[in-house]
């Protein structure tokens, strides 16, 4: 299994929950997956942001894929690593300890996704603005995109 066919089964788990997904975002660092949920929109203005789950991929590196979920903590409400199902089979318990401590969430991703340690969540009065900006800017030229391509 690659990164590039865990995203698809990650995105559809966050879909199916009612999040918006975007891809290779700027948090702490790139982010492989961020989902967002907003209140709904009132006239022009952005709406609040509510709910921001950030996810990073990888095959094989444990500490990696810890270091690189640990720095999105700082700006989403849940961070999550997800690896494939037969590499998460293989994990000793001191590994998923390591998750655990560190606050993170992990996900196994085979036919479909088990969440296998929850994750701390971190909540916000509210999101920085910034974040707030990017997210919202990302998902109005994706809806954008999504029209041309139609007419197309």
């Amino acid at each position: 299994m690659k990164e590039k066919e865990i995203k698809p089964i990650i995105a559809d788990w966050l879909q199916n929950k009612n999040y918006y997904c975007i891809y290779e975002l700027l948090l702490g660092g790139y982010c492989d997956v961020v989902a967002c949920k907003w209140n709904e929109r009132v006239g022009r203005k952005v709406p609040k942001l509510i709910d921001v789950i950030a996810v990073e991929l990888k095959l094989n590196d444990v500490s990696g894929v810890i270091r690189q979920a640990v720095s999105n903590k700082y700006y989403v409400n849940e961070s999550y690593a997800a690896m494939p199902k037969s590499r998460i089979n293989k994990m000793r318990e001191g590994t998923l300890n390591k998750f655990k401590q560190a606050g993170v969430g992990l996900l196994s991703v085979g036919d479909g996704v088990e969440e296998v340690v929850k994750p701390e969540i971190n909540l916000f009065e509210s999101f920085d603005k910034y974040l707030v900006k990017r997210v919202w800017s990302r998902k109005l030229r994706d809806v954008r995109r999504a029209k041309i391509n139609v007419k197309t």
